[in-house]
């Protein structure tokens, strides 16, 4: 039986699908078998029935913390969920970007992708961060 990550990398079927960093990022951080990937599938809105799950969007509250709905393994759900601080979030994602080489462009799509996911943020200084 195919496991998650094989599962969620099988949409990307083409030779040419596989070379975006997308792909790659998914591939990397193991999709959901890692914090990292579980974050990244999310973002990309890529979840399936499969858990460990956040959700489609995420808020920062006032003191820099990142919030989601989560679903574990065992499929109990929690509103609200820590995530991480946003300056873990963003360390980690620029080190993900570091170690795919993206270039300038794909680096851009990933914090787009990143800053969509955030749907209400709460701290006073918006611009720092992320």
């Amino acid at each position: 039986m195919p496991s998650d990550v094989e599962k969620t990398l099988a949409e990307f079927a083409s030779e040419a699908a596989r070379a975006t960093w997308q792909y790659r990022a998914i591939a990397a951080t193991r999709g959901n078998q890692s914090k990292l990937g579980t974050i990244l599938i999310a973002i990309l809105g890529r979840q399936r029935q499969t858990r460990p799950q956040f959700g489609s969007s995420a808020t920062i509250t006032s003191d820099g913390f990142v919030m989601s709905r989560f679903i574990g393994r065992d499929g109990e759900g929690h509103e609200g969920a820590f995530v991480c601080g946003v300056a873990d979030l963003t360390r980690n994602f620029r080190g993900l970007a570091d170690h795919l080489k993206l270039r300038d462009g794909e680096r851009g799509e990933m914090f787009t992708a990143l800053r969509q996911w955030i749907a209400l943020d709460y701290r006073a200084n918006k611009d720092l961060d992320l």
